[in-house]
């Protein structure tokens, strides 16, 4: 039984040139996961406990179905998002909306492109901004100060597996405070607001839809830095989720392009090296 274990979550496919797999990968994502998880249960209580379980029936359902389709043994992903969205999702949305809002950012921003690693969005992400433009007065739950604190370690340690990049993280800040400068805002960080750290690590660093060149990820960070002004709903920094989220999501979109320009720039330089 242990050995079926280790083969089915720890599998080492051919073309990985080191010990990190996809499912490793969420395994381990999973695993830093649960202490913010656990303040948040504790904070929040049954309400919040009721909504993670319907999230992850609704989750396991649509991978179910979707691995069957395509002939693929059920991975971990599904789990991962279905903890994120429920973080954020709220314990005063209806679970109507939850299991509308959770299973269209599963299809449309991740199974629709061939699953994990195929696409370029975070199912998760496209669930809440689904949810915050369907229906109008939705917004975004605000963990508690400890909910950050307990996310430290797993930052730390995912920038030293280096399963997220620091890049990202940097260019992040390096945008909120610029863009502030820049326009005259108030420049009052609130470092452990709740969301913030948690939303760069397992949000805006996500590998799948975030840049994949060094250079691409800082300019993905300074984008959504920049960006999350565009979406402040107060004269501060923006670093609640109402602000972040839609900036994460529209430097997804931009993240192939941006990794496409930088490619066809490192080429030209080659070239002209080599000339």
């Amino acid at each position: 039984m242990k050995l079926f274990f280790l083969k089915h979550y720890f599998p080492n496919p051919p073309y990985l040139r080191n010990a990190w797999s996809s499912q490793r990968i969420a395994f381990v994502t999973l695993l830093c996961l649960l202490p913010p998880l656990g303040v948040a249960l504790l904070d929040k209580g049954i309400a919040l406990f009721m909504v993670v379980i319907l999230s992850i029936v609704v989750a396991f359902c649509w991978q179910v179905i979707f691995s069957f389709v395509r002939k693929r043994r059920l991975g971990l992903e599904w789990l991962v998002t279905a903890i994120i969205f429920a973080l954020f999702v709220g314990e005063t949305v209806p679970y109507w909306q939850i299991i509308l809002g959770l299973s269209f950012g599963i299809v449309i921003g991740e199974q629709i492109f061939g699953g994990r690693g195929f696409g370029f969005l975070n199912p998760a992400i496209v669930a809440l901004i689904f949810l915050a433009f369907s229906f109008s007065g939705t917004t975004f739950a605000e963990p508690s100060p400890w909910f950050a604190i307990a996310t430290m370690t797993a930052a730390i340690f995912l920038v030293t597996a280096r399963l997220i990049s620091w890049r990202i993280i940097v260019g992040l800040l390096v945008g909120l405070i610029g863009v502030g400068l820049l326009s005259g805002k108030a420049l009052q960080i609130e470092m452990l607001s709740g969301s913030f750290i948690f939303i760069i690590v397992f949000l805006a660093c996500d590998p799948v839809s975030s840049a994949s060149t060094n250079l691409g990820r800082w300019i993905n960070g300074l984008l959504i830095g920049g960006l999350a002004w565009v979406f402040a709903q107060t004269t501060g920094m923006p670093t609640q989720a109402d602000a972040l989220i839609p900036a994460i999501f529209l430097a997804s979109i931009f993240s192939p392009l941006i990794d496409t320009l930088v490619v066809l720039q490192n080429i030209y330089v080659r070239r002209r090296s080599d000339a």
